[in-house]
């Protein structure tokens, strides 16, 4: 399978562990994560428009950009080729976001795709990224693999077994038999070779087609431990986030003068109930700041600020004090580059993540990452 360069459209589900670690940002458009979407199915034509037949027999209409169209073009309608599609609704149309999957005459409905997948050619290799091992499929037989461990490298994610260690990567790539695209890249190394390769992410439930897009955003769902999932901050009004910052403004005897924030929902705590995240434009080369709310009973409680934190940041396997860790890149502001763990004391975050100490490889990454567009794009919800 040969590897072809990035696409700017392709979701960074993946390779949000890339993103926190590169010093250079990919250009994507970014929404609420409780928006977006999967279709599956059979990709159509009707009269100018493009359908997806969904695998649960709904039919999607797609909203398409010109790059969009000219990748679908290189799979000929009378192919019926199968995809999978990462988009948001608007107006009852999905507008795409990013492929996943591109097949020519696949039977990709009747699949249920519960487990990281990667497979090449030139030998003929398969793998299947289970809880505790990896199961190889090749002309020589069938294999598993005890796992060692798993983490985050320079590279992507990895997975290190006895014999082998999978490399999976955000860049698009196309498979050498039938000319198939893949969002994902993945490196297998074996006692004897280095074999290339593409892969494909689990999938859930089908999507439904929502009656209208809700006003606000609703609490995303807490990732598996052994998926993928980067939530996007939400830049829409919603009087929760407004009313914790104008408490905490109060509480700090601040100010606001136009100040632009997005703000993400996820449960730190693992209680059950959301924490308040809030990344506010109070910006420099070292980064912007985090504040970070906690639910008590009908208000947020103010539990931290912390400056100098750059997007995206994963959340950590590893927690403290019964919250979860915060993986953040620190580099700018003449600050040493490097990963560092914010960790929870009962009270706080910390405050200056440049003077944490600099994590070594592997990362404790959760598979979760929280991921804002910069304030120089002109986004975020103003304070008035």
């Amino acid at each position: 399978m040969t590897m072809l360069p990035q696409l700017p459209r392709l979701l960074l589900s993946l390779n949000a562990a890339l993103l926190i670690l590169a010093s250079s940002a990919l250009a994507t458009e970014t929404v609420s994560s409780n928006d977006q979407t999967l279709v599956r199915g059979i990709l159509v034509e009707q009269g100018s428009d493009f359908v997806v037949k969904g695998c649960d027999e709904q039919r999607y209409l797609l909203a398409l950009t010109l790059q969009d169209k000219q990748l679908l073009a290189e799979f000929p309608r009378f192919t019926h080729p199968y995809v999978e599609v990462q988009g948001v609704w608007q107006e009852q149309q999905l507008r795409a976001l990013s492929w996943q999957h591109i097949a020519p005459e696949s039977r990709g409905c009747q699949q249920q795709r519960s487990r990281i997948t990667a497979m090449g050619n030139e030998p003929g290799w398969r793998v299947t990224v289970d809880p505790s091992q990896l199961r190889l499929t090749s002309i020589n037989g069938e294999s598993s693999d005890p796992l060692l461990d798993q983490g985050v490298s320079q590279q992507g994610m990895y997975w290190r077994g006895q014999q082998y260690q999978l490399q999976i990567s955000q860049g698009a790539c196309r498979g050498t038999m039938d000319g198939a695209y893949f969002a994902y890249q993945a490196t297998l190394q074996t006692p004897e070779r280095e074999l290339n390769g593409c892969a494909l992410l689990p999938f859930a439930t089908e999507p439904q087609a929502p009656a209208s897009l809700p006003a606000h955003p609703a609490l995303p769902v807490q990732a598996k431990a052994d998926s993928l999932t980067t939530l996007d901050a939400s830049s829409a009004a919603n009087p929760k986030v407004e009313a914790a910052l104008q408490r905490y403004f109060e509480l700090h005897r601040t100010t606001p003068k136009g100040e632009r924030y997005q703000w993400w929902e996820y449960d730190l705590s693992g209680n059950g109930v959301a924490e308040l995240l809030v990344y506010i434009n109070w910006c420099g080369s070292g980064g912007c700041t985090l504040l970070t709310f906690e639910q008590q009973d009908d208000h947020h409680r103010f539990v931290s600020r912390t400056t100098l934190v750059h997007s995206p940041l994963m959340i950590s396997a590893n927690s403290h004090n019964g919250w979860q860790d915060l993986l953040l890149q620190v580099s700018g502001g003449g600050a040493n580059p490097g990963i560092v763990a914010l960790r929870y004391d009962g009270f706080s975050y910390p405050l200056n993540p440049s003077i944490q100490p600099r994590l070594s490889q592997p990362f404790p990454y959760s598979g979760v990452s929280l991921r804002a567009r910069p304030f120089a794009q002109g986004v975020g919800q103003r304070l008035y």
